[in-house]
């Protein structure tokens, strides 16, 4: 009997913590423009707890939350941040689904980007009729006009020669013209990047609960499909064909697939990292030197690329030994 009621008190004070997590990442940037970067972390909870408590525990967490945090935003906040969060938070679903029907997370990754870009423009729709402007278009405006304001403070601060001046603007007003015509690509790298990160984070989160809950194995075993690299040769020739329109999609189609193999090329330095058992602090040290240069992106995507001839992980030739 004493044992009932202290499995039932930890139940509630687990159902309790996990309320007020979620809440807190679901309300927080709706709250204080400080926690935007909230918004990407929106589908962990729905995730974790789906997975470690069950729909029948965790899916009355995840809804009680929401209505809290849709409370909190009516009094305090905005409304229309909340909406743009909750967004996020089928990726969690999706992400818990796949899981659970033991489907890889290269899988998942791909079932949930579609699924956050649906969302995402089923919003930018519906706020397009509610505000009656076209969303995209004051994207492209805004970025504009950051541009521009960024080349004025640039050069009225900046004690530049008037050749060089003329250069910069020359770039800058370049680079007002292609933003526009990359900002799709632009957008999907930013979609595909959160469902990464919580894929990663998920991930992690999981195996250190409970590692029986997790059929996706270590980050540093996830590859992608091989038949992906057909897009990458059809993507290069798009590029250089003389068709204006081809370009465009295929420019930005080649930031899509640099994201995708980039987080490959991560992959594979963890790997060895791994293997050559390197210390954590040095590993840190190592991923942000990597990830603050733009250098040190374009190698791990390149590396990324190489790994589907290369095999630098020995994957498929393991994969071949255990299905013989």
């Amino acid at each position: 009997m004493v044992d009932c009621v202290d499995r039932g008190r930890q139940i509630r004070i687990q159902n309790i913590a996990g309320i007020v997590v979620t809440t807190l990442i679901i309300a927080a940037p709706a709250l204080s423009g400080q926690f935007t970067w909230l918004h990407s972390l929106a589908p962990l909870p729905v995730f974790y707890y789906l997975t470690v408590l069950g729909k029948q525990q965790g899916g009355p967490i995840i809804i009680t939350s929401m209505i809290i945090a849709g409370a909190i935003s009516l009094l305090f906040g905005s409304l229309q941040i909340l909406l743009f969060t909750f967004t996020f938070l089928p990726v969690g679903y999706i992400m818990y689904k796949a899981l659970a029907q033991n489907e890889k997370p290269v899988i998942a990754g791909m079932k949930a980007l579609l699924v956050l870009l649906i969302f995402w423009v089923l919003f930018g729709l519906v706020l397009a009729i509610v505000l009656q402007k076209n969303i995209y278009q004051e994207f492209i405006l805004a970025l504009d006009q950051n541009i521009e304001a960024s080349y004025k403070l640039y050069a009225e601060s900046a004690e530049i020669p008037e050749t060089t001046r003329e250069e910069i603007k020359f770039a800058f007003e370049q680079l007002k013209i292609i933003l526009p015509k990359i900002f799709p690509g632009l957008l999907l790298i930013s979609i595909c990047s959160t469902v990464w990160l919580n894929l990663l984070l998920g991930n992690l989160l999981i195996n250190k609960k409970n590692p029986q809950l997790s059929s996706w194995g270590n980050y540093r075993e996830w590859s992608l499909p091989d038949s992906l690299v057909w897009v990458a040769i059809f993507t290069a020739a798009g590029l250089l064909l003389p068709f204006a329109s081809l370009n465009i999609i295929a420019m930005n189609t080649a930031l899509l697939l640099s994201a995708l193999y980039f987080f490959q090329g991560l992959a594979v330095l963890a790997n060895y990292l791994s293997k050559w058992s390197i210390p954590l602090g040095f590993k840190i040290l190592i991923y942000l030197l990597i990830l603050i240069q733009i250098y040190g992106i374009i190698l791990l995507a390149i590396i990324g690329i190489i790994d589907v001839w290369s095999d630098f992980r020995k994957i498929r030739m393991n994969n071949t030994k255990n299905i013989s």
